[in-house]
């Protein structure tokens, strides 16, 4: 069962990949949607950007809207994901997120959660040729907060985002049917 306006992070809880952003949107957003729900799945990268989201949590008064689970085990990640309405994926416009895919996308995917993703090469092409969700301008936390939002009061878009990265995932991103296509190419070298 879905959590009602609920949104997960999952991997490293740092700067560069949106912890900030994620904290400021969610005060923004709750002044229009008062239960909204931020779960953020990781492990944080320094001490100094734990203290300082947990700080920003109390200060902004989100403690019942932010849950931080901490690493959690392979097995249950897709259980845990497939229980919010929207996947997360803000990273910073830095080099090395403007040439990798991230997993997150695929996982959300396979989970049936629309992305709310920064407008990234990669994650861009990914998310704009299926139409799995939206991307927004990075490092913008106004964009992030209305990306998501848009998201929740649009039932119809959210339906389709939602069917048509599941049905991408159904068709191509299974290993099944990348079987034959990587058995050619690992055999023919």
């Amino acid at each position: 069962v879905k959590i009602p306006y609920s949104c997960v992070y999952h991997g490293q809880l740092r700067k560069e990949r949106g912890l900030f952003l994620m904290i400021e949107a969610l005060k923004i957003i709750k002044k229009d949607i008062k239960n909204i729900k931020l779960n953020l799945i990781g492990t944080f990268s320094y001490k100094s950007e734990k203290n300082k989201a947990y700080d920003l949590i109390n200060s902004y008064d989100l403690n019942k809207n932010i849950n931080i689970s901490s690493q959690i085990p392979h097995s249950m990640i897709a259980n845990i994901i497939s229980e919010n309405m929207l996947g997360l994926i803000p990273l910073f416009d830095i080099k090395k997120f403007r040439r990798n895919l991230p997993m997150k996308i695929f996982e959300y995917n396979a989970c049936k959660l629309p992305i709310v993703s920064s407008a990234l090469p990669p994650s861009k092409n990914h998310i704009n040729n299926i139409q799995c969700g939206i991307c927004v301008p990075p490092n913008s936390v106004l964009s992030l907060a209305e990306g998501i939002k848009n998201l929740f009061n649009n039932k119809k878009i959210y339906n389709r985002f939602r069917d048509n990265g599941y049905n991408a995932y159904l068709r191509n991103m299974q290993w099944e049917f990348q079987e034959e296509s990587l058995f050619k190419i690992y055999t023919n070298l």
